[in-house]
């Protein structure tokens, strides 16, 4: 019986090696795609080779495209007429000339059978394409990922077809689009592509001053505050985000000594102080004031945000970008802060002030936050308060 199963086996896998039967079968838009990405392939070949990238690799052995090679192989395709994501070493992707989108989607309000093609060079030199098509009024979006260096369609990593629902352009220059499985109406995606090129200044003020901070797990930017009145900004969940700031690791609780009455960890102050000193102007004394400081133990309380906490916070994920500053007479500088929220199609779903203040090395101190807008719901809690809501 065994025998007769090998023998059965093996007549199968001999039946689809000389039938052809483990090609590459695309659908009817997988071949559109797939037929746009051949065009685009031709343009930017020789430009990838002269990167380097003329040879299949494992993705995992790929080195990264430098930001000057990526920017040359989308300057060629831009410059062949091919719509595709603009990168930058310090500034997210955008998409430089947004009017074939913009006249496309004209044409699906309109009802029309259309497609638009949109492309993007991913840092280990991928070729990702986002073929957008109506027919019937039903719109879909294709996405075929490929490798430059594999020939055929063996170079097709990744290919998928969504049901697109409830997009919309925003006022900010935000085309944002919901998609689901063809085959599963329940699981829904949300995506958001740029139209406008980020300021690169105030988007290099953005990552150093907010998303190395972010919203999650702690309220720095969710409450009003202004030194030296801190009012409710809880400054112990602040160490461990400015501790990955200087290591580029998240601290081991097991490092610490637990107090199981409090359920915090307590962090010696030479260590707290440390990192939160140089971030706000304010002394030792009056850190001790307003953060939960135990003199008899000469520690800080601190609790680590693990993902029942996160989950707990509940806060719908955010994309901040700051789009003005205003300079001050004492050199401090008021930065306008908007949380782009994709999940929603928000531009903005909550806004604040940020004072900041760049110091002899470069870092920056916080000198206060001021809430713009805000959901009326919206209640930002600190890790302590979170964890007192757990039953």
């Amino acid at each position: 019986m065994k025998a007769c199963f090998l023998r059965c086996v093996s007549l199968l896998l001999l039946i689809l090696l000389f039938t052809g039967c483990g090609e590459v079968k695309l659908s009817t838009p997988e071949k559109a795609a797939w037929k746009q990405c051949g065009r685009l392939l031709a343009k930017i070949s020789g430009e990838l080779s002269a990167c380097g990238y003329d040879s299949p690799a494992e993705k995992w052995q790929r080195s990264t495209l430098i930001p000057e090679d990526r920017a040359r192989v989308e300057a060629v395709a831009a410059g062949a007429g091919f719509c595709i994501l603009r990168s930058g070493r310090d500034i997210p992707e955008y998409l430089a000339e947004p009017e074939g989108l913009l006249q496309f989607l004209d044409q699906v309000q309109a009802g029309k059978d259309c497609f638009f093609s949109l492309f993007q060079i991913t840092e280990t030199g991928m070729l990702s394409c986002r073929y957008f098509w109506q027919e019937n009024r039903q719109f879909y979006l294709t996405t075929l990922t490929c490798d430059p260096a594999v020939k055929g369609k063996s170079s097709i990593l990744v290919r998928e077809t969504y049901s697109v629902r409830n997009w919309t352009v925003s006022e900010a220059g935000n085309f944002f689009y919901q998609v689901f499985w063809e085959d599963d109406q329940h699981f829904a995606n949300y995506s958001r592509i740029r139209l406008r090129e980020p300021d690169p200044v105030l988007w290099q003020m953005t990552r150093e001053c907010i998303l190395s901070i972010g919203y999650s797990g702690t309220n720095m930017f969710l409450v009003d505050w202004a030194a030296p009145d801190y009012g409710n900004l809880s400054l112990n969940d602040l160490w461990d985000l400015f501790y990955y700031r200087k290591t580029g690791n998240m601290p081991n609780p097991e490092e610490f000594s637990y107090d199981r009455e409090s359920r915090c960890y307590r962090i010696p102050a030479v260590d707290f102080e440390e990192l939160i000193l140089p971030r706000f102007p304010m002394s030792r004394e009056e850190l001790q004031s307003v953060a939960d400081y135990d003199p008899k133990t000469d520690t800080y309380s601190w609790l680590p945000l693990e993902s029942e906490l996160i989950i707990r916070f509940g806060h719908p994920l955010v994309e901040p970008e700051i789009t003005a500053c205003r300079e001050n007479e004492d050199g401090s500088l008021n930065v306008m802060v908007e949380t782009v929220c994709t999940d929603l199609k928000l531009d903005s779903l909550y806004s604040h002030e940020v004072t900041i203040k760049k110091r002899p090395d470069g870092t920056w101190q916080y000198l206060g936050n001021r809430k713009l807008t805000q959901p009326e719901d919206f209640i930002p809690l600190s890790r302590r308060e979170v964890m007192e809501s757990i039953v």
